[in-house]
């Protein structure tokens, strides 16, 4: 009786010292791993040593992109505030879209990409290709892009028609230089050599279609430069050749 009190007792003590080598062990880690979250956000530790840029354009402010990543990286590779960074740099006029990822040990990889225009909108900015209007300063507008003017909201719906109507003028070498879609929705086209395309409310691609066919013919063939072509008729169209005074005499086709 008195041997098996004693195996419990050595048992039992080895039991205690076990857990206080465990107990002890568990404050070590726990140490070290607070020791390392205290640290983690000293830059002068855990600097960031490496800077990849993935970008191509020509609108954005480089500088401006530099000075904002700078500053974010000051704060070290683990104190980077990646949203925030990406924020600011979607703020920069002309950036579309920002990727930022962090990349151990010590590596800040960013992917920016730009806004690209295809017209100016009349009521103020610009569009891009997916029918959203942007705001960068007008000195920064491309030269020689197209007009496209109509009512708030309807952009996406006149990009379209731009789209489909610059295809169709493609042939003739022609490009349009302004759309209008007024408050009668009705669609008038200036094309890049100064005539203009009156489309009117309904059937405008087949409308410019038959403009296109009468071109390749001898319509485009009179030693005249065409002022305006009016297409709302239901089996023609009629023509105002340009003079001198920019007027026109109008011939039936």
């Amino acid at each position: 009786m008195s041997r098996m009190k004693k195996n419990s007792m050595k048992f039992k003590g080895a039991f205690s010292g076990r857990n206080v080598s465990l107990c002890l062990g568990f404050v070590v880690v726990l140490s070290l791993c607070f020791t390392a979250y205290t640290l983690r956000d000293d830059a002068e530790l855990f600097p960031v040593n490496e800077l990849e840029l993935n970008s191509q354009f020509e609108n954005v402010d480089r500088t401006n992109l530099i000075e904002v990543i700078a500053t974010e990286i000051n704060r070290g590779f683990y104190g980077l505030d990646l949203d925030d960074i990406k924020l600011k740099l979607l703020a920069i006029p002309w950036v579309y879209n920002v990727a930022v990822t962090r990349r151990w040990p010590d590596k800040l990889s960013i992917t920016v990409a730009e806004q690209q225009a295809v017209a100016r909108w009349a009521n103020g900015g610009l569009i891009n290709i997916y029918g959203n209007i942007f705001h960068p300063s007008q000195a920064s507008y491309p030269k020689n892009i197209p007009l496209i003017m109509g009512q708030p909201g309807e952009q996406k719906e006149l990009l379209l028609q731009y789209r489909e109507m610059s295809k169709l003028l493609e042939v003739l070498n022609l490009s349009i230089a302004w759309l209008e879609k007024d408050k009668r929705y009705s669609i008038k086209l200036g094309l890049d050599h100064g005539t203009s395309l009156l489309l009117g409310r309904k059937n405008e691609v087949q409308r410019l279609k038959r403009f296109v066919e009468a071109y390749k013919k001898p319509l485009n063939q009179k030693n005249k430069r065409m002022h305006s072509v009016d297409l709302r008729y239901a089996n023609g169209f009629a023509v105002q050749w340009a003079t001198r005074a920019n007027e026109g005499a109008s011939d039936g086709v």
